[in-house]
């Protein structure tokens, strides 16, 4: 199927990918999405085809939110055209994606009656302010309050009266960490190249009972960290190196930063909870768990920064 109503016209002569082969792998989702770039940046029309998906996990929201907003930047600039062909309005990945606030946030580049009908079908009541829905990062927060409501919203998650009790506070920490990371550093590098910022990433979370698992994903189009911290680290060789290097304590790209957040991130999830955090940022990739570390160098270059966590909770 097309998409519906005016993008059936729209799209008749669209350079189309479905998304159903990779999903679950950002470099080969992100290795089609720079041939929809080039088609853009030649006033073409462009449909990325969702409606194959039949699962979807929060990481993979989260790669395809960055995917949707960098197309849709692109064609924005350059004079093409974007468009989503989404899943059948009675399928179950309609109902998720529309579920977790996917469909709200890019309501432009679906069908115009694509939305309406799906909260119709199913009557969503929407807490804008939860983190268990896709959540867009758009500027560095007022520390406290943000971290009293990420804390309300983790317990809500996980279904916690107390917010306080401490496991609680560690993981709300935990949350605050990485999504104060994506709005102070985003917004940083952007003031730094003095381009534009609006959305600078997402985060999103789920937990699944069945499993015992919570994932928490979050990602930005910044610069990565690799261009970050070679601001004061300069013979940096490449993004594992810098993946390394951030982890570390008190490593910053100033002296007025107390780092990237990202060590106090792995102390919570992998020390105390047993879980696993997975950091891609540019071509590297690295994986944290008890005891074990993997990395990998990929050729393939994806703008900003993506953080996976999974906690057995």
């Amino acid at each position: 199927m097309l998409a519906h109503g005016s993008s059936d016209r729209l799209m008749i002569d669209a350079t189309v990918f479905d998304v159903s082969q990779c999903v679950g792998n950002i470099r080969r989702l992100f290795y089609q999405v720079y041939r929809l770039h080039h088609a853009l940046t030649q006033g073409k029309q462009v449909l990325l085809d969702i409606s194959k998906v039949e699962f979807w996990y929060p990481k993979d929201v989260i790669n395809l939110s960055l995917a949707c907003t960098f197309l849709s930047r692109t064609a924005s600039r350059r004079g093409g055209q974007f468009r989503i062909n989404p899943p059948e309005t009675t399928s179950e990945s309609a109902r998720y994606l529309e579920r977790m606030n996917f469909c709200r946030i890019f309501a432009d580049l679906l069908p115009r009656e694509y939305d309406d009908s799906i909260e119709s079908r199913y009557g969503r009541d929407l807490d804008p302010n939860s983190l268990l829905e896709l959540r867009i990062v758009t500027s560095l927060p007022d520390p406290l309050a943000m971290h009293a409501e990420v804390e309300s919203r983790v317990a809500r998650i996980l279904h916690v009266r107390d917010p306080k009790l401490t496991p609680i506070k560690q993981f709300a920490a935990a949350v605050y960490e990485l999504c104060e990371n994506i709005a102070f550093h985003s917004t940083v590098c952007s003031r730094l190249t003095g381009s534009e910022h609006g959305i600078l990433g997402f985060a999103i979370m789920q937990r699944y009972a069945a499993k015992h698992r919570t994932y928490l994903a979050v990602g930005d189009l910044g610069d990565g960290i690799l261009k970050t911290l070679r601001l004061a680290y300069p013979l940096l060789k490449d993004d594992v190196e810098a993946i390394s290097l951030a982890v570390q304590p008190r490593v910053s790209r100033s002296k007025d930063s107390d780092g990237l957040g990202l060590p106090r991130v792995l102390r919570i999830v992998v020390e105390s909870w047993g879980g696993e955090v997975e950091i891609d940022s540019a071509g590297g990739w690295m994986l944290f768990a008890r005891n074990k570390s993997i990395q990998r160098q990929s050729r393939l270059q994806i703008p900003g920064t993506r953080v996976y966590v999974s906690l057995p909770i």
